[in-house]
């Protein structure tokens, strides 16, 4: 049994892969430029939070711009980031995952509507002096749309607690087929499926 029978196969070096080369790279490609699109989104916020913070930016509608427009950029990566981890777990392994980024999309859609109506209708109205025609959509403390808001990062965490047991096992999963692949013996022969199927 060369591994390939329960859902990897192991190379000579004792490396478990859970994907064809060629998958594996282009995920590992996009994955690349969607940490660096989500990186420099969250660094903005953080700066642009901070100034606020600090009082080099007075909170006026330019402010809340300058935070909402990276937030709606992480609400739309971090669904993608999930989609290609996926291909990164062992195949017994990615219902977690697959259930996890239910919670995410739904994340990703509450907050991309909230972040495009403060970006596109609500600042704009504040910038005119017209916010009191939008006073039920201002991003506020007891407001619609910020407590909507907080029910999106509910369902974040939410999916990322679920997804983890996916990760997890995967790590500590990859680390003992690849000991027992080097202690198999000359016959090459690996331990009986049922073993591997702990969870």
């Amino acid at each position: 049994m060369d591994g390939s029978e329960i859902g990897f196969t192991i190379n000579p070096s004792g490396e478990t892969n859970m994907m064809p080369p060629a998958q594996a790279a282009t995920s590992s490609r996009i994955g690349i430029w969607v940490v660096v699109l989500a990186l420099a989104a969250g660094l903005c916020y953080e700066v642009a939070a901070l100034a606020e913070l600090t009082g080099v930016f007075q909170p006026s509608p330019r402010s809340l711009f300058c935070i909402l427009a990276p937030s709606l950029v992480l609400a739309l990566t971090f669904p993608v980031l999930f989609s290609l981890l996926l291909d990164f777990v062992l195949e017994e392994r990615r219902i977690w995952i697959r259930m996890g980024h239910n919670f995410i999309m739904m994340y990703s859609v509450i907050n991309s509507i909230v972040y495009f109506t403060q970006l596109t209708i609500v600042i704009p109205k504040m910038l005119d002096g017209e916010s009191s025609d939008v006073n039920i959509l201002l991003f506020e403390s007891g407001k619609f749309l910020y407590n909507l808001n907080g029910m999106a990062y509910g369902f974040m965490s939410l999916g990322t607690l679920i997804a983890s047991f996916g990760f997890f096992y995967t790590r500590v999963m990859i680390r003992i087929r690849s000991i027992a692949k080097r202690t198999a013996g000359s016959s090459g022969r690996c331990w009986p499926t049922g073993y591997w199927r702990l969870g």
